[in-house]
């Protein structure tokens, strides 16, 4: 898994200066999906490519980019997971929407992770276990 943070791209920054994040989400990434995680609205851009290995046999491999507001909004953490040779992309794909799930901001201003999650439905900090936003359909294959 590759974590890194990013500038967020131009075409969101309208809906971000209103204060939408989602809106801003959806702009900057149109081939993704947004949902509501711990720390807010969340973008995941799923793809499914077929190769091959080296002896000639097929291999699926499932590409996850979660693009994640930090707190204060200014910027965004880039997670890039790839995941070769999968015989089913749905159970990967749920695994890493926890793991993205389970991101903490130590240095969040005005109080930390734990005060956002709680702006987000969450109570004493913890999502509900278990919770995979509904609104993320299961990924999709894609042929290079």
């Amino acid at each position: 898994m590759l974590v890194l943070d990013e500038e967020w791209p131009v075409t969101a920054r309208d809906a971000l200066a209103d204060g939408d994040v989602e809106q801003a989400l959806r702009r900057a990434f149109p081939a993704g999906e947004v949902a509501t995680q711990r720390n807010g609205p969340v973008a995941r851009v799923a793809e499914m490519v077929r190769g091959a290995t080296e002896d000639g046999a097929e291999m699926l491999t499932m590409r996850l980019e979660y693009h994640i507001p930090v707190p204060d909004r200014s910027r965004l953490l880039l997670a890039r997971v790839n995941v070769p040779n999968i015989p089913s992309a749905e159970p990967f794909a749920t695994l890493f929407d926890e793991i993205l799930d389970s991101v903490t901001f130590l240095d969040a201003p005005g109080g930390g992770a734990v005060e956002e999650a709680g702006a987000a439905g969450e109570v004493d900090g913890e999502a509900p276990a278990g919770d995979v936003p509904a609104s993320w359909a299961p990924v999709r294959e894609t042929s290079r």
